[in-house]
């Protein structure tokens, strides 16, 4: 299947490795390049940035295509409602930064929340910083070059977070193996569950209790991947799902697609990227 060029790099920098996933490029020459993608929910936020590419909302899907000299434009994707769309156009060029949960507040002056404003928010916090960069970022030849490049800039971006409970309230959700309850998870952490639920919405965008559903969900579709189709009971026992009703109901509601149809239809890219391309 023709996707384009699409190629992903993790930072080479061992400090950066530890709040950013991975770099990752992908680009059509072809004037008619067309093709659909669907991403799925994740707590792993993403800043895009395009060159001479107009990224385009439309009643309920996003376009890319082709915009010669309109220079450099950035979109962050953080929370996405269910499943989202985009229909690439033609010719485009994006490079893309992949932050693990939590790690993009460790590069921001101000809460998430000030800087998420849609699905796909128009991004301009760095604008004015990394501006010397993006010329050469999208004229690097490989993509070895590319991460170079954004280690250099992200290094020089980092300051710590300074609000280590939100950052240990993240942690025990993601390495729980069932779901915690918001008031024993706040008792945990010394804070009350008004302050818990506060610091979510600011700094993650989510409340407790859906940052909970899509950690369930993204642990299943890895799970999925994994043992196949053949094994959705055991997936859904070990992802915490009630029955494997709800197991369906769960990924029917943030996929559009049964657990069945989701394996048949999903792409890893470069083994990393969850992808539906059709």
């Amino acid at each position: 299947m023709d996707i384009g060029t699409v190629k992903f790099v993790r930072p080479q920098n061992e400090f950066l490795q530890k709040y950013i996933k991975g770099y990752y490029m992908h680009r059509s020459t072809d004037p008619a390049f067309e093709k659909t993608v669907y991403f799925y929910q994740n707590i792993t936020s993403t800043i895009n940035i395009y060159q001479d590419t107009q990224v385009k909302l439309h009643d309920n899907f996003w376009t890319y295509h082709h915009a010669p000299n309109t220079g450099f434009n950035a979109r962050m994707v953080v929370k996405i409602k269910g499943y989202q769309e985009v229909k690439l156009r033609g010719k485009f060029d994006k490079v893309a930064i992949v932050f693990y949960p939590t790690g993009i507040n460790h590069f921001i002056r101000c809460p998430l929340s000030e800087l998420v404003h849609s699905i796909y928010s128009v991004f301009t916090h760095f604008d004015g910083i990394y501006d010397a960069i993006l010329p050469a970022l999208f004229a690097a030849p490989t993509i070895e070059q590319k991460r170079d490049i954004l280690d250099n800039f992200f290094v020089s971006q980092f300051q710590a977070f300074p609000d280590e409970r939100l950052l240990a309230a993240a942690e025990k959700i993601i390495t729980s193996e069932q779901p915690i309850k918001v008031n024993e998870l706040a008792e945990s952490l010394g804070v009350s569950r008004r302050t818990l639920l506060r610091l979510f919405q600011k700094h993650l965008i989510y409340s407790v209790e859906e940052y909970q559903a899509i950690v369930k969900f993204r642990r299943a579709l890895i799970e999925l991947q994994q043992q196949g189709k053949a094994h959705l009971t055991s997936v859904a026992y070990n992802s915490a799902y009630y029955d494997q009703a709800d197991f369906n109901h769960q990924f029917k509601h943030r996929s559009g697609l049964t657990p069945s149809e989701l394996f048949d239809q999903l792409n890893i890219v470069d083994n990393t990227l969850f992808w539906n391309l059709k």
